[in-house]
């Protein structure tokens, strides 16, 4: 229950000016010649509501899409694209999220759970 408090919290204000660093831990599946191979990962996310963007980012790559939501609403929807992130969604009252990567050849799934990025100095 404090989770969903804090998280609530967290992602409350639905026109701040400032983005929201986001830090997501999870697991990408990522589909090659037939199986599915898991790895944790950790993604970076910062969701820019005066932008209508979400930028999410790897160890690799870093990508901007588009929000196809209004700021109010508990989930933030990327727009689909055919490259990079080809979808995903946050639950602003969870943290739950999930997206899919275009990799070539190659698709990936991430799903995790997202807090607040801290500065730890």
């Amino acid at each position: 229950m404090r989770w969903v408090i804090v998280l609530a919290v967290l992602f409350a204000g639905p026109a701040e000016a400032a983005p929201i660093e986001l830090t997501c831990r999870g697991q990408t599946n990522i589909y090659d010649k037939g199986s599915f191979s898991p790895t944790p990962e950790f993604l970076s996310v910062t969701i820019d509501f005066a932008a209508g963007t979400v930028t999410v980012a790897n160890r690799v790559d870093r990508w901007t899409v588009p929000m196809v939501n209004r700021p109010n609403e508990d989930m933030v929807s990327l727009a689909h694209r055919d490259v990079g992130v080809t979808m995903g969604s946050i639950n602003r009252i969870t943290g739950v999220a999930s997206f899919g990567f275009s990799l070539g050849p190659r698709f990936a799934v991430f799903n995790g759970i997202c807090q607040r990025a801290q500065n730890l100095f």
